[in-house]
Parts: C-alpha cells; structure tokens; sequence
C-alpha cells in the first residue's frame, strides 16, 4: 500500500507543478519551484500532509524562506533534467521520498 500512496501523491504534486507552470510560464522556473513551495503553506497542501500522516497542524519555522529557495534551486535542475513540470514535480516527491526528506518534514513541521 506505501507504494500505491507514494505513488498517487508524486502524481498529485506533478499536477501541483504544471498547474503552476501553465500559471507562471512567464517566469523563471526558479521563481515557479520558490512558489510551489511558498504556495502549498498557503494553500493548505502542507497541513492536508500532516493531516495524513496524522498530525494535526503544521507551522513556518525559520528555515521557511531557505526551503523555498533551494526547492526553486532544485525544481530548476529537475526541469533541466526531464524539460516538463509535471514530470519534474513527480520525481522531486520521489526523490525527497528517497531522501527522507518527507520525513523530516513531518518532523520538524508538523505537530
């Protein structure tokens, strides 16, 4: 089941990605992967996150503002990579996955 969900999630976010890139073509897509991250606090995406692996909130730590940067950083190189958002946004959450990523998020942003 851990497969089907990642699964179904890194499709999520690669809609997430070219949404946003259909939105803010006219920037650089440093500026789209900032937004990705900076807007899904905003939006709820975050705290619909927590809520699923059951936590009930989440918050901005300090580290926000650099967690937007390095994740336009790296949304530039995926998109140099692969040359499409929504591939782009699938393999990010994969590779965050791999990376533990996700689970220092939960960590450390949510409660």
């Amino acid at each position: 089941m851990y497969i089907f969900n990642l699964i179904v999630e890194a499709i999520l976010v690669g809609i997430y990605c070219s949404i946003l890139y259909s939105i803010f073509s006219f920037l650089p897509l440093f500026w789209i992967g900032f937004i990705k991250h900076f807007l899904g606090y905003f939006l709820g995406i975050e705290k619909l996150y927590c809520n699923y692996h059951n936590k009930k909130h989440n918050f901005i730590t300090k580290y926000f503002i650099f967690e937007c940067i390095l994740e336009g950083i790296v949304f530039s190189i995926l998109f140099s990579i692969f040359m499409n958002s929504f591939i782009s946004g699938f393999m990010f959450h994969l590779i965050s996955e791999y990376l533990e990523i996700h689970k220092l998020f939960i960590k450390y942003r949510c409660r």
